[in-house]
């Protein structure tokens, strides 16, 4: 099927979530997802290649960080573009503006997590859960500026069999990120962690609906103080600069 002949929305979200599903199976990964609200009337298919130069130029980088950045090539297909590998990153974009990542959710996701108790409970690592959002709306932005897309958008995403997961305040270097008094709140759930569905307009700030999601992934695991997300400031202002 080519998901671009669907013209109801909600059919073709679910077309594209139902893909991913498949092609993750029992494994543990991390989806972000973008579609035009006006996605029938937006076709970028004479000038996809923009988007390719784009992918290996984005608009947010950061050497070793966790950001959208992909290995293996970019293939074209019928529906538009994306990385030829499944394993790690993956990077889809469509000739009617759709966006999506994933990333697994394995031992670059959670950094310096003992492997066994990977095993059972991930601990899900402050970069990757603050970069990868800041990195994938930074590029969702460039994309709408390029092909100057009038459209609003809908997000989702969220964590997918990651039943057992947690997280720890702070930057991991700080005391109560370290310590053992902190009793972590774990995702003890079979069914996947997902984000609220939202719309966004065009000209929205990449930092600020980073920064919400961010917020909405910590409150999961029990953290509902602005003060222990790491790399934001209470504003949303965004101000990694390390290595991790």
């Amino acid at each position: 099927m080519n998901a671009l002949n669907i013209k109801d929305i909600g059919q073709f979200r679910a077309e594209l979530k139902k893909r991913f599903l498949e092609k993750i199976s029992h494994e543990r990964f991390f989806r972000l997802a973008a579609t035009p609200i006006a996605y029938t009337k937006i076709d970028v298919s004479s000038d996809i290649d923009k988007a390719n130069a784009i992918f290996l130029n984005p608009p947010y980088k950061r050497e070793s960080g966790w950001t959208t950045e992909v290995i293996g090539k970019f293939i074209s297909t019928l529906e538009g573009l994306e990385n030829d590998d499944y394993t790690w990153r993956h990077l889809i974009f469509l000739k009617n503006g759709f966006l999506e990542f994933w990333a697994r959710v394995d031992d670059s996701f959670c950094w310096k997590q003992n492997s066994d108790e990977m095993q059972v409970h991930p601990r899900l690592y402050p970069y990757a859960v603050c970069e990868y959002p800041m990195s994938f709306f930074n590029l969702l932005k460039g994309l709408i500026d390029a092909f100057s897309i009038s459209s609003g958008y809908i997000l989702e995403g969220g964590f997918y069999n990651c039943k057992g997961a947690y997280m720890r305040p702070g930057h991991p270097k700080s005391i109560i990120y370290q310590s053992d008094f902190y009793k972590p709140v774990y995702w003890d759930h079979d069914y996947p962690l997902e984000f609220r569905e939202k719309e966004i307009e065009n000209n929205f700030v990449p930092e600020q609906e980073a920064y919400k999601t961010v917020i909405e992934i910590y409150n999961a695991f029990g953290i509902s103080d602005k003060e222990a997300i790491p790399f934001f400031d209470q504003n949303g202002k965004f101000f990694l600069k390390d290595k991790g």
